[in-house]
């Protein structure tokens, strides 16, 4: 009998070892991004990668063996998906995204332009212009607007800026404009009233040199 229970008791937990030795890891690893989920960078700009990093309850640190998929194209405004993936010893697989916006922003705007216009000659407009960033992400200034001189202080909003009304070299200026999807073209319509006389409605085309 004592040999009996002993029989069975090596069998028990002969069988437990068995069981617990196929035992199955169904744990995926984990991806976790460094930074943002959503990072904004300007057209032409530079896209910089945060970091990541992945573990996993069985294999440990597995940060090395992350696979990136996807690209960011710099020149292009658009939105881009960045994949992180990886996949540990046991087959089981973990990801994660990050989204990556190239956007128009205050830098795309600045530089120096060759300015037409349609004012029909009544206004002076200058035909080599700068577009300054202002003290803030939002402000431009368009110095040398006149053949005169003067400064235009407007406000960005993305590929959009709109002019308050201001006094420059005696006339009173408004008005919104719009930059092309390449930063290349700036679009002026401004409205211009002098001291003396009617107002005049211009359209000012921003030609980047």
């Amino acid at each position: 009998m004592k040999n009996l229970t002993h029989l069975f008791l090596l069998a028990f937990i002969f069988t437990a070892v068995v069981f617990s030795g196929c035992k199955k890891d169904k744990t995926a690893p984990v991806v976790t991004l460094k930074g943002d989920s959503t990072v904004e960078i300007a057209l032409n700009g530079t896209y910089q990668e945060p970091g990541y990093t992945a573990t996993d309850d069985e294999d440990g640190d597995l940060t090395g063996d992350v696979t990136v998929t996807g690209s960011v194209d710099k020149t292009n405004i658009g939105t881009y998906t960045l994949t992180y993936t990886v996949t540990d010893e046991a087959g089981n697989t973990g990801s994660v995204s990050r989204t990556v916006i190239v956007k128009i922003m205050q830098e795309n705007w600045v530089g120096s332009f060759a300015v037409g216009d349609d004012c029909g000659g009544l206004i002076f407009i200058s035909s080599t212009q700068s577009v300054s960033a202002g003290a803030s992400a939002v402000d431009l200034s368009f110095s040398s607007i006149f053949t005169t001189g003067g400064t235009l202080v407007g406000t960005i909003s993305g590929q959009t800026v709109t002019f308050a009304s201001q006094q420059i070299q005696g006339s009173e200026v408004s008005g919104s404009g719009t930059i092309n999807d390449n930063a290349s073209v700036i679009i002026l319509q401004l409205t211009f009233t002098p001291l003396v006389g009617s107002d005049e409605s211009c359209t000012l085309t921003y030609t980047r040199n």
